[in-house]
């Protein structure tokens, strides 16, 4: 019992008699004769049930006014759900009855018990349906035992944004290629809007720039191909484009930008008549294929650094980043070479028939200095490289995939489930090992150049097509199985989203706004920053993609190949007509419209 000497002053509380009789009692407050409050409460009988419903760990009130909110979708895509708790925190059974949802829902798992015990909980889940688009609001009941609440009711929205296709400008899109093969593989941009694109060509007469650095192709062979590296300004027009190989055959991993524009080539070669420039850490071939790391500069008509980096072993680049405050190169790949060149190393023996590695280049110390850190990545199995990332700190992130049970000098709580598993790895900017984790299923996972992303808070995207039905999807946009999975995690390592997509998904990248673009051949789908709702497509023709990169306008660039019967929509197009050949190149550079939902 409360009583007052004055308003809102309390002084004394107390409690019911332990003796207090079943029933309702209403206890009184008065201040000189007059009643200033009046509570009612209910004494239960001995070994009463009582009822507490959760969201997690929130404690949802009966007659709930303000409706726990189960976030929004898009039109079509996999209904969102919701999971309720139901417990019993009283001394006797709770029975709970027919559970009633509002219009717009429906029970994806019903209550897994009607009769709880003391100290017991059952569980349901609600689904919103996403065949019409709206905000969906409603109150969900159910009758009880329970005496206190009998009745229980809370309420709940939703909201179904309507499917539309993003409007989009194509600034511009086009055909890049001549009378052979010619492959587009890696694309990037600066800040000021410009586009570079890398790939491999067999064409002799493939379109170059006076001026620029290697007019010519290296050899005349129609089997060999070199790469080829282009820019073009924001409206699609040529700039320089550039053949980079010798007398052998060239592959072309991924492609940098720095800040001051100079671009980071990286692939393999067994070319026997190109050199590294002086200083370079290695100036020679070790092996009869060597990666290789070019940096031209803003102009296209220099090579002004260029390097091998191999063993006696077969050896290749597929990866690279660029740090923006050091301009420290680092790149990774996979290796065949025991003697592969190794310093400051987490992993320094190697593990299996063939190893991933990471490595750091300082392009501007001399020679031998200029290996930073460099470590194998694997364990008994096939491991290799594909994509490095760096966060806004300076730490990197190494994905790539492996066959191996388990790697030297790492720990994790995952365990590889399938044939063939992507892994995550994180190190220090100075090669400190940080973290490792297996994604997939006991299908098979296979992450490509531009399978991983990071974004300004440091969180880490990787996408890739699998074949497994049964990854552990949460908190995304599906949860069935589908071609393709997309996983994030934060900058602590935690795994904040876990999903399936249908399509390719070969690539991904994160716009200005934090949306994460995924691309999928001839197209590129347009995600919420949580994975949750589809904003909409980019549908531009072509064959394959490979590569996708966005820039600070949230722009979206795509890189592929096609041929004669997967024509691609031009616009402002450098090569409107399909060139002929095998295949050809396409570049596409598209601006959104679209008005996102923050």
């Amino acid at each position: 019992l409360v009583s007052a000497d004055h308003y809102g002053a309390f002084i004394r509380s107390e409690s019911l008699p332990a003796n207090a009789e079943a029933g309702t009692w209403t206890v009184t407050m008065k201040y000189d004769g007059t009643q200033v409050a009046q509570q009612t409460f209910q004494v239960n009988a001995a070994g009463a049930p009582a009822i507490r419903v959760f969201i997690g760990a929130t404690y949802i009130l009966d007659n709930r006014w303000t409706p726990m909110d189960l976030g929004e979708e898009a039109q079509g895509q996999t209904d969102r759900t919701q999971t309720f708790a139901i417990a019993n925190i009283g001394t006797a059974t709770l029975d709970i009855g027919t559970i009633n949802l509002p219009t717009g829902y429906s029970m994806k798992f019903p209550l897994s018990s009607s009769t709880i015990l003391p100290g017991g909980n059952a569980e349901f889940t609600v689904q919103l349906d996403s065949t019409t688009p709206g905000t969906k609001t409603g109150q969900i009941t159910f009758t009880t035992n329970d005496p206190e609440e009998p009745n229980f009711a809370f309420n709940i929205t939703g909201k179904v944004d309507p499917t539309a296709p993003l409007s989009t400008n194509f600034d511009f899109s086009t055909y890049l290629g001549s009378s052979g093969f010619d492959q587009g593989l890696a694309i990037a941009s600066d800040s000021e809007g410009d586009t570079y694109v890398a790939g491999v060509t067999t064409s002799s007469n493939f379109p170059t720039t006076q001026g620029a650095y290697q007019t010519a192709k290296g050899d005349n062979s129609p089997d060999d191909g070199d790469a080829f590296l282009v820019k073009f300004d924001p409206s699609g027009k040529l700039l320089w484009s550039t053949y980079f190989g010798g007398n052998g055959n060239e592959t072309v991993g991924n492609i940098a930008v720095d800040s001051v524009g100079r671009v980071y080539l990286v692939g393999s070669t067994n070319s026997t008549n190109l050199a590294g420039t002086e200083f370079a850490y290695q100036t020679a071939k070790a092996g009869a294929t060597d990666g290789y790391i070019a940096e031209f500069n803003a102009a296209g008509d220099s090579l002004t650094y260029f390097t091998f980096l191999g063993g006696s072993g077969d050896d290749d680049i597929t990866g690279v980043a660029v740090s923006p405050t050091t301009f420290n190169i680092y790149v990774t790949g996979w290796t065949k070479s025991l003697n592969f060149p190794l310093d400051a190393a987490n992993q320094n023996t190697f593990g299996g028939d063939t190893d991933a590695f990471l490595a750091e280049i300082d392009p501007f110390q001399v020679n031998t200095n200029q290996l930073f850190f460099s470590t194998f990545i694997g364990g008994t199995g096939d491991d290799t490289g594909q994509s490095v990332a760096l966060d806004p700190w300076g730490n990197v992130y190494v994905a790539g995939n492996t066959t191996s049970p388990s790697f030297p000098n790492t720990t994790t709580n995952s365990v590889p489930l399938g044939g063939l598993d992507v892994f995550l790895a994180e190190y220090a900017p100075w090669g400190a090992y940080l973290s490792f984790t297996y994604l997939g299923g006991s299908g098979d996972e296979i992450v490509n150049a531009d399978g991983l992303a990071v974004d300004s808070k440091g969180d880490a995207y990787v996408v890739a097509p699998t074949t497994s039905t049964d990854i552990n999807a949460f908190d995304g946009i599906q949860s069935t199985p589908g071609s393709a999975f997309l996983v994030k995690y934060d900058l602590h390592g935690d795994q904040l989203v876990s999903t399936y997509l249908n399509g390719a998904a070969d690539g991904v990248a994160i716009d200005h706004d934090g949306n994460v673009w995924v691309e999928d051949n001839a197209s590129a789908n347009l995600y919420d920053p949580t994975v949750t709702v589809l904003r909409g497509s980019v549908t531009f023709g072509g064959q394959i993609g490979y590569g996708i990169a966005t820039d600070a306008n949230s722009n979206v660039y795509i890189v592929g190949e096609t041929d004669s019967s997967h024509p691609l929509q031009t616009s402002n197009a450098y090569q409107p007509n399909y060139q002929g050949g095998t295949d050809d190149a396409y570049v596409v550079k598209a601006s959104s419209n679209l008005t996102l939902h923050q």
